[in-house]
């Protein structure tokens, strides 16, 4: 399964520069580049109390200023009820895209026989 969003803790006070932030980088650039049908990818970061969102698509990234979760309760409730009941397109889904799975290709088994590679009969 694909990831829909990105979400990273850490125990450590929220710095701009951490290796968590560095992390999610990276994430949101392989996941934008594994699904081609992402118009972005939403990711979270919580740092002890303090949460930040960020909104990675193809002409870079998005954050919001750090804030409380126990403080703004309301605030947290509501992004994690948007992430978890909203709709494709709100956590970066392509409408207009449609993903068929592909045909699996059958390879003919190969067996080794003294100490050549030979193909199966079978096939």
């Amino acid at each position: 399964m694909s990831p829909v969003v990105l979400v990273e803790y850490m125990t450590q006070k929220y710095i701009p520069s951490s290796r968590l932030v560095k992390t999610l980088h990276t994430k949101a650039y392989l996941t934008l580049l594994d699904q081609l049908w992402r118009q972005f990818v939403l990711c979270i970061s919580i740092c002890k109390v303090e949460m930040c969102m960020y909104v990675y698509d193809h002409s870079g990234l998005c954050v919001s200023p750090p804030f409380n979760i126990h403080r703004n309760s309301q605030l947290f409730l509501t992004i994690l009820v948007a992430v978890m009941f909203g709709t494709e397109p709100c956590v970066g889904f392509d409408p207009t895209i449609t993903v068929t799975p592909t045909q699996v290709i059958q390879v003919p088994q190969r067996q080794v026989v003294n100490g050549t590679m030979g193909v199966n009969a079978e096939c």
